[in-house]
């Protein structure tokens, strides 16, 4: 009884808490880079479990690091709750660690020997059943928080016959507004617990907004890069997300090509395309009249070089010619 009503309590604090209002456009635009930062995690799970020493040492300074762009996690003092197990049972003296330890612990464990062996060749983590809570406000004081739901799968063994615990997990990130833009990190990593993950969203407004702009609208508002110099085409910023507009010398040429829906717009090349990035977080190449040319399917690409561009499609690198074809 006691516990049901410390639990009522905590409702209705939680209830009574000043709201913060955030449009519509923006909760997926923040979705949008949470999906990104569960695949930078992946990405670095598989990294480590393929690299050299020197090689992880890298991989984990780039999550952590504070002015490194890319890094997944908030700060060095994140902590996971471990998953190594052996036979399915947890293993209490490890319960949690700081980001640095956990990392180095997998990569040490499951990672690739220094003497070439490699151990793991053709075995990948994956995640499965990733879904995303609502966003959520703890307290007025809080950064907006919002959870990611997953599991981790390897059917693999570490050396020392660790195996990773099959079990759902929460990855629960901070979200911060700098400037124009989000940033999104993970704060802790902890299996999923029923009651302690309850989903605090009603303390965010979620306002209705609408995301098709006119020529006057952007001009009026917004942030712009020139992506191309002629024709003239300006990549603006609309709630977080990226769109394409075409400013030519006279009202008749100025258009919207590209309503905000993307998470980058890169510059255009010689070869007339510029990279782009979906809300999925994959990479393709658009046309001087916004038109996906090359699909968005890559998880990393570069911009078009003397007729070639090197692109990643799974773990595999390659090069590709301006139809999208690979070049052998």
């Amino acid at each position: 009884m006691r516990l049901v009503i410390i639990f009522m309590l905590t409702l209705n604090t939680v209830w009574c808490q000043e709201k913060r209002t955030v449009n519509k456009s923006e909760v997926e635009a923040i979705k949008s880079q949470v999906r990104v930062k569960m695949g930078s995690l992946l990405e670095l799970y598989n990294n480590l479990l393929t690299s050299t020493s020197d090689e992880r040492e890298q991989f984990i300074k780039n999550q952590t690091l504070f002015t490194f762009e890319a890094r997944a996690f908030l700060d060095d003092d994140v902590v996971i709750e471990n998953d190594f197990a052996i036979n399915d049972i947890e293993l209490p003296e490890n319960a949690n660690k700081k980001v640095k330890v956990y990392l180095s612990d997998l990569a040490e464990n499951y990672g690739e020997k220094d003497n070439g062996e490699r151990p793991n060749e053709g075995k990948r983590i994956t995640f499965s059943s990733l879904n995303l809570s609502q966003l959520q406000l703890p307290t007025p004081q809080d950064s907006l928080n919002i959870k990611a739901y997953f599991t981790t799968n390897y059917a693999g063994k570490a050396t020392n016959g660790f195996l990773f615990k099959q079990a759902e997990r929460v990855a629960i990130f901070q979200i911060d507004r700098v400037k124009n833009k989000w940033k999104v990190y993970i704060k802790a990593i902890n299996f999923y617990k029923r009651y302690s993950d309850y989903d605090y969203s009603r303390n965010v407004v979620i306002k209705e907004d609408n995301i098709k702009l006119s020529i006057q609208d952007t001009y009026s508002a917004h942030e712009y890069k020139i992506v191309c110099m002629n024709p003239i085409l300006k990549a603006f910023i609309w709630g977080g997300f990226y769109g394409l507009l075409s400013d030519g010398s006279n009202d008749n040429e100025r258009k919207i090509l590209i309503q905000p829906a993307l998470l980058e717009i890169g510059s255009f090349s010689d070869e007339g395309l510029a990279l782009i990035c979906q809300d999925t977080g994959e990479w393709g190449y658009i046309n001087y009249e916004g038109k996906v040319v090359i699909p968005c399917q890559y998880v990393r690409a570069k911009p078009f070089l003397k007729g070639k561009a090197t692109v990643q499609l799974g773990m595999e690198l390659f090069s590709i010619d301006v139809n999208g074809k690979r070049i052998k």
